[in-house]
């Protein structure tokens, strides 16, 4: 496998974990009334999510 491939793979695989952890956070905060602090950490994880896309290489070749 070369470099790039493994970059790609690894941003999925990273983006994955944050949009599932910071929707999770988020439901804790709203269903189970865990701290505001959670929702906001949830909240920045989400966040995260929306950038990791952002570094994957321009070129898939």
């Amino acid at each position: 496998m070369t470099h790039t491939l493994l970059r790609s793979i690894s941003f999925f695989i990273l983006a994955g974990l944050l949009e599932i952890g910071g929707g999770y956070l988020i439901w804790l905060w709203l269903r189970e009334r865990w701290a505001w602090w959670i929702g906001a950490l949830g909240a920045l994880v989400i966040v995260g999510y929306g950038v990791v896309p952002t570094l994957q290489p321009a070129n898939p070749n």
